[in-house]
């Protein structure tokens, strides 16, 4: 029950049709693939996935270029976008650094944390083939090469 929160979505994935991938998993886990043995946190089974992944592509550094990678840019991006800290606390769920001022209130609103999420953008970043169109395009091509 401690690990259920409100998330905000970026307005991206939303344009890309995820509350649709969503309801169309239905009940249970999102990513039913990332559940784990025990002891281990679901991002464990991502991690040695992604770890042998860019392993094989050769780009992978020690302690550099990790699963973990992810978040430190997410919140180097949310940095860029001049989110306050306390903000990117929220959205990563961190605890907050000044202990006191968390303990009183609510915190902030969903509808804040997602007007400051939808700051962040990655320039260069070409998500085109995540479009609903293209990715439609992807999957009857997939079936019809199978």
């Amino acid at each position: 029950k401690s690990a259920l929160r409100s998330i905000p979505v970026h307005q991206r994935l939303l344009d890309f049709g995820f509350p649709d991938w969503v309801n169309a998993r239905g009940k249970g886990r999102l990513f039913p693939d990332a559940m784990s043995g025990s002891g281990d946190k679901p991002s464990f089974v991502f991690s040695k996935k992604f770890a042998t992944f860019i392993k094989a592509i050769k780009v992978w550094q020690p302690r550099k270029r990790v699963f973990h990678s992810f978040r430190n840019n997410f919140n180097d991006a949310l940095r860029r976008a001049e989110v306050r800290p306390e903000i990117r606390e929220a959205i990563n769920g961190w605890k907050a650094k000044h202990e006191m001022d968390a303990k009183y209130g609510i915190g902030h609103s969903l509808e804040v944390l997602n007007e400051e999420i939808n700051k962040i953008s990655y320039e260069g970043l070409d998500l085109k083939h995540l479009e609903p169109e293209e990715w439609q395009k992807h999957l009857i091509e997939k079936r019809f090469n199978s």
